[in-house]
């Protein structure tokens, strides 16, 4: 119940308090290296090879799977980038996202305003990445305890 709990709490802060989740952001900063497993979650929840999107060079669909994960990512990471699309991705994300889908920085950086703007655009992606963030918050919880 807890985590359910914490889910929708944080659903309402960042969509009308993102000013709230920054403040809470600058006193805690959210372990990063588990963005590894988001990827892989988000892979696994959609049933796609995480191979799929790695590489500079994959297909129409494997690049939509891309975006995807990647706002994903930005969703238990840095949710205030999806909302605020000026923001700046915190490098961190950066440095551990890279080596894992094994593309280079300006591809990634493409990628990740082409997700965000998706995000900003497009409800049903919204609410696709929101339902895919959850799962992965609630399974990790509960993998954890």
């Amino acid at each position: 119940m807890n985590t359910l709990y914490h889910s929708f709490i944080m659903n309402f802060l960042t969509e009308n308090h993102p000013e709230v989740l920054k403040t809470i952001n600058k006193m805690y900063e959210p372990d990063l290296s588990k963005i590894h497993a988001v990827l892989d979650c988000y892979c696994a929840f959609v049933g796609i090879n995480p191979v799929q999107i790695r590489g500079e060079y994959i297909n129409y669909k494997d690049i939509q799977h891309r975006y995807k994960a990647i706002s994903v990512v930005l969703r238990i990471f840095q949710p205030e980038k999806l909302v605020l699309l000026k923001t700046k991705v915190k490098s961190s994300i950066y440095k551990e996202t890279l080596p894992y889908l094994n593309i280079s920085n300006d591809t990634l950086q493409k990628s990740i305003i082409c997700a965000c703007n998706q995000y900003d655009l497009y409800s049903d992606f919204k609410k696709e990445i929101k339902q895919i963030a959850n799962y992965y918050l609630i399974h990790s919880r509960s993998n954890s305890n």
